[in-house]
């Protein structure tokens, strides 16, 4: 296990950024009063899910990939691509979908 651990900073690191920019997202979103909180607010869990899920199945599955390198050196920039493309996304369809309601 000890041989191990050194190469999975990588997992560790992508998951813990992963969780910080999904707390910095919604920590931008309740002060422009977007969503008061996990619990309540504008955004249900089936939204949340929906917008942050793919995106961070992607960061994740890329950090796998890494990891044993199956990917090459652009992995990250397809990856950044993939992740901007799902958020704009699944992001205008959620609004576009609120205005017909």
């Amino acid at each position: 296990m000890a041989i191990l651990l050194p190469g999975w900073w990588g997992l560790v690191i992508a998951a813990a950024v992963m969780f910080g920019l999904v707390r910095v997202a919604h920590a931008a979103g309740r002060v422009r009063g977007v969503c008061e909180g996990w619990g309540r607010g504008a955004m249900t869990v089936r939204e949340v899910l929906a917008l942050y899920g793919p995106t961070a199945v992607v960061i994740l599955a890329d950090a796998v990939a890494q990891r044993f390198g199956w990917w090459s050196p652009w992995s990250p920039i397809v990856a950044a691509v993939l992740v901007f493309g799902l958020f704009t996304g699944v992001g205008l369809t959620l609004s576009v979908r609120v205005g017909r309601q």
